[in-house]
Protein backbone atom coordinates (compact mmCIF):
# COMPACT_ATOMS: atom_id res chain seq x y z
CA UNK A 1 0.00 0.00 0.00
CA UNK A 2 1.13 3.06 -0.59
CA UNK A 3 1.71 5.39 2.56
CA UNK A 4 0.96 8.52 0.42
CA UNK A 5 -2.51 7.59 -0.03
CA UNK A 6 -2.68 6.82 3.58
CA UNK A 7 -1.43 10.37 4.45
CA UNK A 8 -3.88 11.87 2.29
CA UNK A 9 -6.86 10.35 3.72
CA UNK A 10 -5.33 10.95 7.16
CA UNK A 11 -4.93 14.87 6.64
CA UNK A 12 -8.24 15.63 4.79
CA UNK A 13 -9.91 14.04 7.51
CA UNK A 14 -8.01 16.01 10.08
CA UNK A 15 -8.46 19.25 8.29
CA UNK A 16 -12.00 18.73 6.30
CA UNK A 17 -14.38 17.77 9.02
CA UNK A 18 -15.25 19.73 12.42
CA UNK A 19 -17.16 16.62 13.57
CA UNK A 20 -14.35 14.57 13.69
CA UNK A 21 -12.45 15.53 16.93
CA UNK A 22 -9.38 13.06 16.82
CA UNK A 23 -7.57 11.08 13.73
CA UNK A 24 -4.94 8.55 14.39
CA UNK A 25 -3.20 7.08 11.37
CA UNK A 26 -1.37 3.84 11.57
CA UNK A 27 0.90 3.91 8.82
CA UNK A 28 2.23 0.34 9.53
CA UNK A 29 -1.21 -1.49 9.71
CA UNK A 30 -2.46 0.80 6.86
CA UNK A 31 -4.99 2.06 9.78
CA UNK A 32 -7.23 4.67 10.58
CA UNK A 33 -9.20 5.52 14.06
CA UNK A 34 -11.41 8.44 13.57
CA UNK A 35 -13.15 9.71 17.15
CA UNK A 36 -16.16 11.72 17.07
CA UNK A 37 -17.02 13.19 20.43
CA UNK A 38 -20.49 13.76 22.06
CA UNK A 39 -21.98 15.88 24.49
CA UNK A 40 -24.03 13.48 27.49
CA UNK A 41 -24.22 9.99 27.35
CA UNK A 42 -26.19 7.85 24.50
CA UNK A 43 -29.32 4.92 26.58
CA UNK A 44 -28.21 1.96 25.54
CA UNK A 45 -31.93 1.53 23.10
CA UNK A 46 -29.96 4.58 21.24
CA UNK A 47 -26.76 3.25 21.09
CA UNK A 48 -27.17 0.00 19.73
CA UNK A 49 -30.55 1.31 16.75
CA UNK A 50 -27.54 4.23 15.65
CA UNK A 51 -24.62 1.54 15.59
CA UNK A 52 -26.64 -0.72 13.56
CA UNK A 53 -27.94 1.39 11.60
CA UNK A 54 -24.40 2.86 10.40
CA UNK A 55 -23.15 -0.86 10.00
CA UNK A 56 -25.87 -1.70 7.82
CA UNK A 57 -25.30 1.84 5.87
CA UNK A 58 -21.65 0.92 5.69
CA UNK A 59 -22.13 -2.45 4.09
CA UNK A 60 -24.53 -1.43 2.27
CA UNK A 61 -22.20 1.13 0.96
CA UNK A 62 -19.39 -1.18 -0.02
CA UNK A 63 -22.06 -3.87 -1.38
CA UNK A 64 -22.78 -1.36 -3.78
CA UNK A 65 -19.20 -0.29 -4.32
CA UNK A 66 -18.11 -3.85 -4.67
CA UNK A 67 -15.47 -3.79 -2.19
CA UNK A 68 -14.52 -5.82 0.69
CA UNK A 69 -13.18 -3.26 3.93
CA UNK A 70 -10.50 -5.14 5.71
CA UNK A 71 -11.08 -3.22 8.55
CA UNK A 72 -14.70 -1.34 9.32
CA UNK A 73 -14.95 -1.43 13.14
CA UNK A 74 -17.24 1.38 14.59
CA UNK A 75 -18.21 1.66 18.81
CA UNK A 76 -19.74 3.94 20.73
CA UNK A 77 -17.96 4.75 24.53
CA UNK A 78 -19.93 6.20 27.23
CA UNK A 79 -17.17 7.58 29.85
CA UNK A 80 -18.26 10.64 32.26
CA UNK A 81 -20.74 12.81 30.42
CA UNK A 82 -19.57 12.35 27.19
CA UNK A 83 -19.11 9.62 24.57
CA UNK A 84 -17.10 8.74 21.74
CA UNK A 85 -17.97 6.86 18.61
CA UNK A 86 -14.94 5.35 17.21
CA UNK A 87 -14.35 4.35 13.58
CA UNK A 88 -12.12 2.15 12.58
CA UNK A 89 -10.88 1.49 8.93
CA UNK A 90 -8.47 0.08 6.65
CA UNK A 91 -7.13 3.31 4.30
CA UNK A 92 -7.11 1.33 1.51
CA UNK A 93 -10.66 1.14 0.68
CA UNK A 94 -11.81 4.14 2.88
CA UNK A 95 -13.52 7.31 0.21
CA UNK A 96 -14.25 10.93 0.97
CA UNK A 97 -18.13 9.35 -0.03
CA UNK A 98 -17.43 6.99 3.17
CA UNK A 99 -17.02 9.50 5.51
CA UNK A 100 -19.35 11.81 4.08
CA UNK A 101 -22.19 9.26 4.99
CA UNK A 102 -20.70 8.92 8.66
CA UNK A 103 -21.15 12.83 9.15
CA UNK A 104 -24.44 12.15 7.79
CA UNK A 105 -25.72 10.20 10.03
CA UNK A 106 -23.98 11.53 12.99
CA UNK A 107 -25.97 14.55 12.32
CA UNK A 108 -29.19 13.30 11.55
CA UNK A 109 -29.06 11.34 15.12
CA UNK A 110 -27.00 13.51 16.70
CA UNK A 111 -26.28 16.87 15.52
CA UNK A 112 -27.53 18.82 18.87
CA UNK A 113 -24.82 16.36 20.81
CA UNK A 114 -21.82 16.43 18.32
CA UNK A 115 -18.81 17.99 19.99
CA UNK A 116 -17.33 20.27 16.75
CA UNK A 117 -15.02 22.95 16.49
CA UNK A 118 -16.47 25.58 14.33
CA UNK A 119 -13.62 27.71 13.78
CA UNK A 120 -12.36 27.41 10.24
CA UNK A 121 -8.49 26.52 9.09
CA UNK A 122 -7.00 28.58 7.27
CA UNK A 123 -4.95 27.85 4.17
CA UNK A 124 -6.04 23.94 4.45
CA UNK A 125 -3.78 23.33 1.46
CA UNK A 126 -0.64 24.77 1.84
CA UNK A 127 -0.76 23.50 5.04
CA UNK A 128 -1.52 20.20 3.72
CA UNK A 129 1.35 19.89 1.11
CA UNK A 130 4.14 21.21 4.08
CA UNK A 131 2.32 18.49 6.94
CA UNK A 132 2.41 15.70 4.49
CA UNK A 133 6.04 16.74 3.07
CA UNK A 134 7.36 16.61 6.92
CA UNK A 135 5.50 13.04 7.27
CA UNK A 136 6.90 11.10 4.76
CA UNK A 137 10.37 12.32 5.55
CA UNK A 138 9.21 11.19 9.38
CA UNK A 139 8.46 7.70 7.65
CA UNK A 140 10.84 7.23 5.56
CA UNK A 141 13.20 7.84 8.11
CA UNK A 142 15.10 4.52 8.93
CA UNK A 143 16.18 5.74 12.62
CA UNK A 144 12.10 6.22 13.07
CA UNK A 145 10.41 3.17 14.45
CA UNK A 146 7.16 4.83 15.23
CA UNK A 147 5.21 5.84 12.20
CA UNK A 148 1.34 6.30 14.07
CA UNK A 149 0.07 9.75 14.00
CA UNK A 150 -3.02 11.58 15.90
CA UNK A 151 -4.38 14.30 15.22
CA UNK A 152 -6.71 16.30 16.71
CA UNK A 153 -9.10 19.93 16.08
CA UNK A 154 -9.24 22.79 18.47
CA UNK A 155 -9.93 26.48 17.87
CA UNK A 156 -9.92 26.24 13.72
CA UNK A 157 -6.05 24.33 14.27
CA UNK A 158 -5.16 20.61 13.58
CA UNK A 159 -2.05 20.10 16.08
CA UNK A 160 -0.12 16.62 14.82
CA UNK A 161 1.72 14.12 16.62
CA UNK A 162 4.23 11.12 16.12
CA UNK A 163 4.24 8.08 18.64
Amino acid sequence: MDRDLGLDVFLTVSLNHPEINAVKYLADKEQLILEVALNGTIGIARRESFLKKTRDCLNLFHQLLGQKPGLMEVELIDKSELSFLRFYRDVGTLSQDEIGMLILLLREEFDNLLVKDNNDIVAKDAFKRKLKRSLMQKINRDSSNSTDFLAYRKEGRVFVFNR
